[in-house]
């Protein structure tokens, strides 16, 4: 499943990573699963793959996966703890589970 998603949905400009929310040549809307989708890319669908890419050991997607979140999330690093913005209180959480992903064995 992991390489359907880096074959498929995976998509990079300028060192910044997005995962398409639908394969290339299909459309939706977005739903209360997806979140926002912007141009095809989903915020969530983008934020779950981080971890997925911690897990199976894929720095380059993790770092460009990464740099996105950072761009998009608006991070604050205050009293030594790191908020997003942008994504509240839930976003925060995810972005937590998915950026302490520990590597598969």
């Amino acid at each position: 499943m992991y390489r359907g998603i880096t074959q498929s949905l995976e998509s990079s400009l300028f060192n910044f990573g997005a995962i398409r929310e639908y394969p290339h040549g299909e459309n939706g809307i977005s739903d209360i699963d997806s979140g926002p989708i912007i141009f095809g890319y989903g915020f969530s669908a983008t934020g779950f793959t981080i971890g997925a890419a911690r897990a199976y050991g894929d720095q380059p997607l993790y770092a460009r996966l990464y740099s996105s979140a950072v761009l998009a999330g608006a991070p604050s690093l205050r009293d030594g703890r790191l908020d997003f913005l942008t994504g509240g209180s839930l976003g925060n959480a995810i972005l937590f589970a998915m950026l302490t992903t520990v590597p598969l064995p």
